[in-house]
């Protein structure tokens, strides 16, 4: 399936190469964010299993990384 996806963005490439960096923003950006997704995750399990208390500074941890990120998208996609 990998390469049907890879041989697809060279053919479009051929004609625009506008849409071949397109095309591989995206697969950058979805790894990037499943990287984040699990940390986020990660540390909203760890609240919630290891320490209870300190529940809330993990979802607002989880929160400001999501909010970072999407920053960091928005301005690198303008770039």
């Amino acid at each position: 399936m990998d390469n049907t996806l890879f041989n697809i963005s060279e053919l479009i490439a051929t004609n625009d190469e506008k849409i071949k960096s397109f095309i591989n923003s995206i697969a950058a950006w979805s790894i990037i964010g499943i990287i984040v997704l699990f940390v986020v995750i990660v540390i909203v399990v760890l609240a919630l299993k290891v320490i209870p208390k300190f529940l809330k500074i993990g979802i607002s941890l989880a929160f400001f990384l999501g909010i970072i990120a999407l920053v960091v998208y928005l301005l690198i996609s303008y770039i």
